[in-house]
């Protein structure tokens, strides 16, 4: 977990450097995946980085019994992408700052801030994806150790261009079939998704123009990508989609609906779930369909959603709260949960079944501080706790759900 140091408005213009710390927490969980306690803080990574804008752990062959928990890589705001080591907690010692790591660069000219992250879940996983606020998608082996690409100050990319005309958001290597990546899947507040052949890209090979695009991943095994938006244009009808790559066919279908804009996206393979999170303080989930049918194949689409929660500004909350110190003394916050061990909670049975409908979903106030926002969502990747779901928001509480209840052949 990474988190700003305060609740300052922040800027792209610029790359910076301050200091700051990565929490590792321990969850522990039992035999059918329920949680046992709360969680605990393990470890804190101490570094000079700046602000931490995407985490991705190496998917795999990092770890070691007592020994390394794995490679993590970090996009941080002083323009720069490092990959910590981390090594097991050891008791007594809670914040360590590495003494050695890896550093990705992108050349001389600063490219701004990288947002985003992607590693190849290909054999070695040797290759890491980084989208930067200036437009460019750059790709690093992290094994080489060519006297071209590594120097004192780094490692510089095997590949990069210009992928969009003004900043890269999302960035996600497709499903491997071979030990080095084919193809991938960018996103841009150009308000295009691309489809590229990393073989060349001069030119993608599928492009389309929606709304402002603030995350994509690859899904699957498959030849598409869930895409989410915000789209100012399209009130009550802003939908995360899941699109074809454009090889063999260009069909998108709506997966989510929302009346706010989507910070964030996480999809879990094994599960075969879609959480999104939203501006509105929802955290929704979409068991996807077959992508390999068309739209009007796949029935239901609706029941397929569903909500974990919510957050809402409590009915006493009153004053001005166009800042955050306005907020923080005049507004209380409101969890509704709609999830528990039978399922989908019924206690809110109107707010639960707003989830099917777009225009009867939560909305953002765009005059008052954004407090209920939720902004990152993910998916638990290891295999023995798939089905933990860890959301965070702009009020600095994250919130871990286990659920079991998709564990199931009837979805």
């Amino acid at each position: 977990v990474s988190s700003h140091r305060s609740y300052s408005p922040t800027a792209f213009e610029k790359s910076c450097s301050e200091t700051g710390i990565i929490q590792i927490w321990s969850v522990k969980i039992d035999e059918h995946q329920k949680l046992e306690n709360n969680p605990e803080l393990v470890l804190g990574l101490a570094h000079t980085c700046g602000k931490i804008w995407c985490l991705e752990w190496c998917p795999s062959g990092l770890w070691e019994e007592q020994v390394t928990l794995g490679g993590l890589a970090a996009a941080c705001s002083d323009g720069t992408v490092r990959i910590f080591k981390v090594k097991f907690p050891k008791k007594g010692r809670h914040v360590v700052r590495p003494k050695k790591m890896k550093v990705l660069l992108t050349g001389d000219t600063n490219q701004g801030i990288c947002l985003s992250l992607s590693w190849f879940k290909g054999s070695g996983h040797r290759f890491l994806a980084g989208a930067f606020t200036s437009g460019l998608v750059a790709i690093w082996d992290v094994s080489t150790e060519s006297a071209l690409l590594v120097n004192k100050s780094g490692t510089l990319p095997i590949q990069s261009w210009m992928a969009h005309s003004s900043t890269a958001s999302g960035v996600s290597f497709s499903t491997p079939d071979s030990d080095v990546p084919k193809y991938c899947v960018t996103g841009g507040t150009d308000r295009y998704y691309r489809f590229w052949d990393l073989r060349d890209t001069s030119s993608p090979i599928n492009e389309i123009k929606r709304g402002m695009v603030t995350s994509v991943s690859w899904l699957p095994s498959l030849p598409s990508a869930s895409v989410s938006h915000d789209d100012v244009y399209l009130q009550a009808h802003t939908q995360s989609l899941m699109t074809d790559n454009g090889l063999n066919r260009s069909n998108s279908q709506p997966t989510v609906g929302q009346n706010s804009c989507v910070w964030d996206q996480s999809i879990s393979g094994l599960l075969g779930g879609l959480a999104v999170c939203t501006a509105a303080g929802e955290l929704v989930i979409h068991m996807l369909p077959d992508a390999s049918k068309n739209v009007d194949l796949n029935k239901l689409r609706n029941k397929r959603r569903a909500y974990i929660y919510l957050i809402r500004k409590g009915s006493d909350s009153v004053g001005g709260m166009g800042t955050y110190e306005e907020a923080k003394a005049n507004m209380k916050l409101e969890f509704c949960e709609l999830w528990n061990d039978e399922g989908v909670g019924r206690r809110e049975i109107k707010i639960d079944q707003s989830v099917q409908y777009s225009e009867k979903m939560s909305s953002e106030n765009l005059v008052d501080y954004p407090l209920c926002s939720l902004n990152r969502v993910d998916w638990n990747p290891n295999f023995g706790a798939f089905s933990l779901l860890a959301s965070g928001g702009q009020s600095g509480i994250l919130r871990i759900h286990s659920l079991t209840q998709l564990i199931t052949r009837k979805i």
